[in-house]
């Protein structure tokens, strides 16, 4: 009997011990499967997570060329423009002060102006250093034909200025007002001569 209750006890004991190592390897399996599942679910949250990332980089590195490529284009424009007006100022700004400050252009220039008056009710305003030399000039025709002009001494640089006292009207000849005046003209012209030399 002793035999006997101690196979029944190892019997027990063997199945407690079979049922435990099952039990242990069941739940083995399910935390390895678990924790396989855990791993795939975060690689594939990873995967989205980095495909995510490489589209928002992609999306920036094409805004930023796109931003690029737009302040390339108008840095190049002004540009152009800025050398158009140094190009404007250097062809016409240059000769035309240097025309301005000669007595005898806007001499000739006023009289081929008052070619069919007389000089009765004209102003005429000049650059201070200009004046006398202009009097002394046309003095001869302030005694004739044109008797009763006026020459005034004026805060412009260049050129000159012709009024009429009793018409109201006024002709301005000074360096801005026909830069002014030329400078639509001009760039066109110049567009076109910088684009024929560059391509």
């Amino acid at each position: 009997m002793e035999n006997t209750l101690e196979r029944i006890v190892d019997r027990v004991y063997q199945e407690g011990i079979s049922r435990a190592q099952d039990r242990a390897a069941a739940i083995t399996a399910a935390a390895e499967a678990q924790a396989a599942e855990i791993t795939r679910k975060a690689k594939d949250e990873a995967a989205q997570i980095t495909a995510a990332a490489k589209d928002e980089a992609l999306r920036l590195l094409r805004s930023a060329d796109s931003d690029l490529k737009l302040t390339a284009s108008r840095a190049l424009g002004s540009l152009r423009n800025e050398i158009s007006q140094l190009l404007a100022a250097q062809a016409v700004a240059s000769p035309l002060s240097a025309a301005l400050s000669d007595v005898q252009f806007i001499k000739d220039l006023f009289l081929k102006l008052a070619e069919n008056r007389d000089g009765t009710g004209l102003m005429l305003s000049v650059p201070q250093g200009q004046r006398d030399e202009l009097v002394r000039g046309l003095s001869g025709l302030m005694q004739g034909r044109l008797k009763g002009l006026e020459i005034l001494a004026g805060s412009m640089k260049a050129g000159f200025v012709v009024r009429e006292r009793d018409a109201g009207f006024e002709l301005d000849f000074t360096e801005p007002a026909l830069l002014e005046f030329l400078q639509p003209h001009i760039k066109p012209a110049i567009a076109s001569l910088f684009r024929s030399q560059n391509g």
